[in-house]
């Protein structure tokens, strides 16, 4: 597959379609690569008339690393203090933009899941003119009053890391990681999705398995999203060619 510069960083990124049709950027979320967006959904979207385009976040699959930089406090993070944080969603967001700046791309319609959700969401936030359309998926706007994980989700997410690609294969099928609380976790992680995914991500990119879920980065605001908009976020149309 092959990468894009963008804000620094070098970004592997795939498309599907025609490039002269309206794009739809796919932004994928914390610690998953863009092929948990699969190729027969991408295809599926391409045949309807767009220009796909999916790609790694910094940090994750076979885009850069950023591996000088200091492992966030997590639980600092869970708590509001995010001064060990190396990068903010907006940095991201900006990730987004300059790969749509590589592909010559002026306006896209922009999707995000989980974090991808948060990512888009600051993108129209801060970049509003490069936005055709705006849809976030299983998100929050990271407002402590919606979208709050139980105390199980928390503890299931926080759990000591996988050492290995086969321990995290193996994760989803042990008993103290309940199906049900990560499910309901509503944060910017959804573990068991990623996990599942790995098989379909060492088949499709040959990326590499990174251990210990340490090193994936915590990407926080320092003011929630929903402080941030300048005139909020409203509801867009219906994609169409």
């Amino acid at each position: 597959m092959p990468r894009a510069l963008s804000n620094g960083m070098e970004l592997e990124y795939d498309t599907f379609g025609d490039p002269s049709r309206p794009t739809v950027l796919l932004i994928m979320g914390l610690g998953t690569q863009m092929t948990a967006w699969r190729p027969e959904f991408c295809r599926a979207v391409a045949e309807r008339g767009f220009h796909v385009v999916r790609y790694d976040n910094r940090d994750c699959g076979l885009s850069t690393f950023l591996d000088d930089c200091p492992t966030p406090d997590i639980r600092a993070v869970l708590a509001g203090d995010t001064s060990t944080v190396p990068y903010l969603i907006a940095d991201m967001a900006r990730d987004a933009v300059g790969l749509l700046d590589a592909l010559g791309v002026e306006a896209a319609h922009v999707v995000g899941a989980s974090m991808g959700g948060m990512i888009a969401q600051q993108f129209a936030i801060d970049h509003p003119d490069r936005v055709l359309s705006l849809c976030s998926i299983m998100s929050t706007t990271g407002a402590r009053s919606v979208g709050k994980a139980t105390s199980e989700a928390l503890a299931a997410l926080t759990a000591p890391p996988p050492g290995s690609r086969e321990e995290a294969v193996e994760l989803p099928r042990r008993p103290r990681t309940p199906r049900r609380h990560v499910e309901r976790a509503g944060g910017p992680a959804r573990r068991l999705g990623e996990f599942r995914a790995l098989d379909h991500v060492v088949r499709d990119a040959g990326a590499r398995f990174v251990p210990g879920w340490a090193r994936l980065r915590v990407r926080s605001s320092r003011r929630p999203l929903h402080q941030r908009a300048r005139n909020g976020l409203h509801s867009c149309p219906t994609p169409s060619p």
